[in-house]
């Protein structure tokens, strides 16, 4: 949805990948290893995605950091003034969302900017 958003508009793609350290992370070691675990299962859908905005014709970047999805990507958009963030949406039970809340609502919450939620 972000490709096509984009090849319409004119715009450029930034695929952030949010990381959570461990939460008893110490060692400057433990973080590099949390980033370097989240390669495996990321590296099927970055791959995927620059096939994707090479055949749209749309320049995106991917990036991936350590933090919460919902404080980065707030943050992130503020500081980069972007226009738009597209979020897809897992889809919790409403017990767990109530009980736990949701990525998703705390970023529509703050975003300095549109927010579009792909289900």
């Amino acid at each position: 949805m972000a490709l096509a958003l984009a090849r319409e508009s004119d715009g450029e793609v930034l695929a952030l990948t949010a990381v959570r350290a461990p939460e008893a992370a110490e060692l400057e070691g433990e973080v590099d290893d949390a980033l370097r675990d989240a390669d495996g299962p990321l590296t099927k859908a970055i791959s995927w995605g620059k096939q994707e905005a090479k055949r749209v014709g749309v320049k995106c970047a991917f990036r991936k950091q350590i933090g919460h999805a919902a404080e980065l990507l707030t943050r992130l958009a503020d500081e980069n003034k972007h226009d738009l963030l597209v979020l897809g949406r897992r889809g919790r039970s409403p017990v767990k969302h109530w009980l736990i809340g949701s990525t998703t609502d705390r970023i529509v919450d703050h975003a300095p900017c549109a927010v579009l939620i792909v289900h």
